[in-house]
C-alpha cells in the first residue's frame, strides 16, 4: 500500500509492501532523494539526486466507450516533461501492458476532493492507457477500488492527485528515474457550437 505525507518543503512517499520510503526536499533543479529501509532495527539511509518532472494534467468524465457505451468513464490526461537540464524533453513512461493491478506502477492517481467524501484520499486503479502521438502525453482511464462500494463517477470528484515515480534503486549505482507530481482539475466538455 502506498502512502504519502508532506510538511513544509519536505515530502515523504513509501510503500508498506516493500518497506521502502523515499523523502525529498526540493532544492533548485534536481531533488535530493533519501532512501530508508523501514524494517525494525534497521536505520540505513542514503541520499541521491534524481530528476524532477514537470507534470500537467486534467481529467474528464466522458460518455462510455468500452463494453457499456452508456456507462460514464473517467479519463485523466497527463503531459510529462523534464525540468532543469532536460527542460521540454518528453518523459517516456513504461506502463504495464496490459494494465496489471499487482505490478509496480510508475504513475499513481488518487482522489483528493469529491462531492461525496470532501477532502479524502482514495487511491484509484489505472485500467487503460492510451499513448498519444505527442511525446510525453498519456490518457489514463481510472476507476475506484472495488472496496469503495461506489463507482468513481458517483462520488463526483473535482480534484485528483497524480504523482509519477519511476525511480528504482540499483545497488552500486543509486537511483535511476524521475519524480514528479501535480493536481488534475475537472475539465468540463466544451459547449456545442
Amino acid at each position: 500500500m502506498l502512502w504519502g505525507t508532506a510538511t513544509g518543503l519536505s515530502e515523504v512517499y513509501g510503500d508498506t509492501e516493500t518497506g521502502l520510503a523515499i523523502s525529498y526536499i526540493p532544492p533548485p533543479g534536481d531533488r535530493v532523494v533519501q532512501r530508508a529501509i523501514l524494517e525494525p532495527g534497521i536505520s540505513e539511509q542514503e541520499e541521491f539526486a534524481v530528476g524532477f518532472l514537470d507534470v500537467l494534467a486534467s481529467f474528464h468524465v466522458s460518455s462510455g466507450h468500452g463494453a457499456d457505451p452508456a456507462a460514464p468513464e473517467t479519463w485523466v490526461v497527463i503531459d510529462v516533461r523534464g525540468v532543469g537540464g532536460f527542460a521540454g524533453q518528453a518523459k517516456v513512461i513504461n506502463f504495464p501492458d496490459p494494465p496489471d493491478p499487482d505490478a509496480r506502477k510508475p504513475v499513481h492517481v488518487f482522489v483528493v476532493l469529491s462531492a461525496m467524501f470532501g477532502a479524502r484520499q482514495i487511491n484509484l486503479r489505472i485500467v487503460e492507457v492510451k499513448k498519444m502521438d505527442a511525446a510525453g502525453v498519456y490518457g489514463l482511464r481510472v476507476e475506484a477500488p472495488a472496496d469503495l462500494g461506489v463507482k468513481l463517477e458517483e462520488i463526483r470528484p473535482s480534484t485528483l492527485g497524480i504523482y509519477i515515480d519511476d525511480v528504482v534503486f540499483v545497488e552500486g549505482q543509486g537511483p535511476l528515474g524521475d519524480f514528479g507530481r501535480t493536481m488534475a482539475y475537472y475539465a468540463p466538455a466544451a459547449p456545442p457550437m
